[in-house]
């Protein structure tokens, strides 16, 4: 066999002083990248948790609500498709509903119209999904800002139960109702809450409209 070769070992003080230099400056350098990996982590933790806190809680949306509630969502898709796109209307309908619905919908429409592109687009927020649906040329259109409208749908709904809805809903249970959010067309136009009740196949109706601003009912 043949002869095993000899270890290296150092012949000298300068040998395992170089041998020790080399060994502590990897140790440092080692030290050195975990150091600096730590402080990373801890700054991009500190990053991420300070967007975090600067980000608006999100509101969950889904299943029945009301027209305020479904709006948000609404004017975001507006806005992306036309930056100055402004409300024209908002709309819901109930075939057989009850009285417990409360002017609350899985199902909004909104309309938007943008003076830029003389064009309306229509929205709709389905159990807090919103999209865009179609966008059409159209004369300049009047508008109004989410601000306009303090009363929301289920004030309105509740209004018009109040006028004789639960009457005719107990009387007639396959009324079909519908709410329409849009402005008077009146000389000093301001939104209103149009609540109408139809019976299916007869020619019974209920029909309210309800100031938008402060909830006054104008005509029955």
């Amino acid at each position: 066999p043949a002869p095993a070769l000899p270890k290296h070992r150092p012949q000298n003080a300068l040998d395992r002083h170089l041998m020790q230099t080399a060994s502590n400056t990897s140790h440092s350098r080692l030290r050195l990248l975990l150091g600096l990996g730590l402080m990373v982590l801890v700054v991009g933790a500190i990053a991420v948790y300070t967007w975090l806190a600067s980000q608006p809680a999100s509101e969950e949306i889904g299943g029945e609500v009301t027209a305020r509630q479904a709006f948000p969502a609404a004017a975001r898709v507006a806005t992306q498709w036309q930056g100055d796109a402004q409300l024209i209307s908002a709309s819901a309908q109930w075939l057989q509903p009850t009285a417990q619905r409360s002017g609350k919908s899985i199902d909004w429409s909104f309309q938007f119209f943008s003076p830029s592109v003389q064009q309306v687009v229509i929205v709709n927020v389905y159990d807090g999904m919103a999209s865009q649906v179609t966008n059409f040329y159209t004369s300049p259109t009047p508008t109004f800002s989410g601000d306009d409208w303090l009363i929301d749908s289920d004030v309105a709904w509740q209004t018009w139960l109040d006028g004789g809805g639960r009457d005719m809903l107990s009387r007639h249970p396959d009324t079909t109702l519908a709410m329409t959010l849009r402005l008077s067309g009146e000389g000093d136009e301001h939104p209103v809450w149009q609540v109408g009740g139809v019976v299916t196949g007869k020619r019974n109706a209920l029909v309210i409209v309800v100031d938008a601003t402060d909830g006054t009912v104008l005509s029955q």
